[in-house]
């Protein structure tokens, strides 16, 4: 283990002296891609009765493989149940601006290139600064959001040359198996990485960062949706209707134009603008207020008598 240490920080000397900087947004990546990219389908996994359970108390699992070739890196996974609806999550995933605030690990997002098609899918790119255990990288990607099938895709921006060899990823959200509201996300990433990166680097990237990954999105998603909640429910709370009970409503005082006193007579608006009692022979509030909204708005030339809806 001491070795390792001596090892990273001698590594990090050297960068901090020769400045190693290989990428460059002036001049294409050295290849189109050596990892099959993910197509934003749906990708099928199966899990474990204790990875469940994990899953259950709030907790990611994860997992990681080494590539198959000679290269530094490998592929990571990682599922995560959250407590927010599928497109809030989605939304939190693709907004690439809040990267910063939430994750350590990135330091800068520029968003440099962005579309929206026709059927509602939007693509954009974007250069990522990024620093681990003293690392710093710079990668640029090319980004796929599918509000269809409730994916996130990415390769690298090809035209541009990036610290990563390669990078695939793909993020998916589906509406939990067995509880109401909640929704599961699954991520994957398979990079490839130069020889130059130290192993400590290429298992936090593979590994620990994957994990990461899934608590942020689950804590952040998590949090919106009660915000929107609360919201929601002050929304309500504000267009409840007080029928002689205890529960707030519209008043006279707030828009008296209405009529909406309820310590009164409903009134009604005639053509001359004057306000006049209701002619309900039974003399009962039976207006709704969505009712004598309606006469004002869809029946305006209608006279001060106006009938029952």
């Amino acid at each position: 283990m001491m070795i390792k240490l001596l090892s990273l920080y001698l590594f990090i000397i050297i960068l901090v002296l020769t400045e190693i900087e290989s990428s460059s947004d002036k001049e294409p990546h050295p290849h189109d891609g050596l990892i099959t990219p993910f197509t934003g389908k749906h990708i099928k996994y199966t899990l474990t009765t204790k990875e469940e359970e994990l899953l259950s108390t709030g907790k990611g699992v994860s997992k990681a493989v080494k590539s198959k070739s000679n290269e530094p890196g490998g592929v990571g996974f990682a599922v995560q149940d959250v407590n927010a609806p599928v497109y809030l999550i989605l939304d939190t995933i693709s907004d690439l601006t809040t990267y910063p605030k939430y994750v350590p690990s990135v330091k800068k997002v520029d968003i440099y290139d962005s579309k929206t098609y026709i059927n509602g899918t939007t693509r954009c790119k974007a250069k990522f600064d990024v620093r681990v255990f003293g690392v710093s990288f710079r990668y640029f990607l090319d980004l796929t959001k599918d509000t269809k099938r409730n994916t996130y895709t990415w390769t690298l921006d090809y035209d541009k040359k990036s610290d990563f060899n390669d990078n695939v990823g793909h993020w998916q959200v589906q509406k939990h198996p067995s509880k109401g509201g909640w929704s599961r996300v699954m991520y994957s990433t398979d990079i490839r990485l130069p020889s130059w990166i130290p192993t400590m680097v290429i298992n936090f990237l593979t590994k620990t960062a994957i994990l990461e990954s899934t608590q942020w999105v689950k804590d952040v998603s998590e949090k919106n949706a009660l915000l929107k909640k609360s919201k929601s429910d002050n929304f309500s709370w504000g267009l409840s209707v007080n029928r002689g009970g205890n529960s707030p409503g519209w008043s006279s005082s707030v828009f008296p134009s209405l009529g909406l006193n309820n310590n009164k007579k409903p009134t009604t608006i005639d053509t001359t603008n004057s306000i006049v009692e209701n002619s309900d022979s039974s003399g009962n509030n039976s207006h709704s207020v969505l009712s004598r909204i309606r006469n004002i708005v869809f029946y305006p030339f209608r006279s001060s008598r106006a009938s029952e809806l």
